[in-house]
């Protein structure tokens, strides 16, 4: 009798064992596989590549530079991209850290375009906002895809920023830097165009009829 209560205790002993490895494998394979999950959104995220691009510009350019360029832009782009931005705060170099989307290629015509509408004096009659929160992002890249400059637009603070270069304009008005409701205006369509979902419009900039019919559109 004591030779098959030992023999049922040491089976018992061993299913027991048996067991405990199951869940230990089972809770292995769920860390894995959430590892994985991680790893599959970390690629996804176009953050992840935009700094990447920020280094190589950093490497190749910035990082060169004896005496920064003066005028926005500087050098002749090979590939144009439009990105959605989600910035508050710090919003140095957004164009990389701050990405929505994974970017629209444009023509180098609507990228001139873009430029020649902040140059105009006239796109400008307005104040601005003291906060600079950029909804939209551009980047100019060179023909090995590596990035040469980029500027950023919030029409939320109405103003916008070109790095390196600056883009000089001869305000006709030298108090009032802010994009004027025209501006504001051609700015969205060019956003609408290039399939960028953001209209910036505003109580305070913008006409009080077109900021309702937004609103109920909204």
């Amino acid at each position: 009798m004591k030779k098959i209560f030992y023999i049922i205790g040491l089976i018992f002993i061993i299913q027991s064992c048996l067991v405990e490895n199951k869940s230990v494998t089972k809770d292995e394979k769920e860390e894995v596989q959430s590892q994985k999950l991680e790893t599959t959104k970390s690629v996804k995220d176009p953050n992840i590549k935009g700094r990447k691009e920020l280094l190589s510009f950093e490497k190749k350019y910035e990082s060169q530079w004896t005496d920064k360029p003066q005028n926005f832009p500087y050098s002749k782009g090979a590939i144009f991209k439009v990105f959605k931005l989600d910035c508050s705060g710090e919003c140095f170099k957004s164009e990389f850290r701050k990405r929505k989307s994974d970017g629209v290629e444009i023509s180098e015509k609507d990228f001139s375009k873009l430029v020649e509408l902040l140059r105009e004096p006239k796109s400008y009659d307005n104040s601005t906002a003291a906060c600079y929160d950029p909804k939209f992002g551009l980047v100019v890249y060179d023909k090995e895809n590596i990035p040469t400059e980029f500027l950023s637009i919030c029409l939320d603070c109405n103003s916008f920023r070109t790095y390196p270069g600056q883009i000089e304009v001869n305000y006709e008005n030298k108090i009032l830097f802010g994009f004027s409701k025209e501006a504001r205006n051609e700015l969205r369509q060019l956003f609408f165009k290039w399939g960028i979902d953001y209209y910036g419009f505003s109580s305070f900039w913008d006409d009080e009829k077109e900021y309702k019919k937004y609103l109920e559109k909204k």
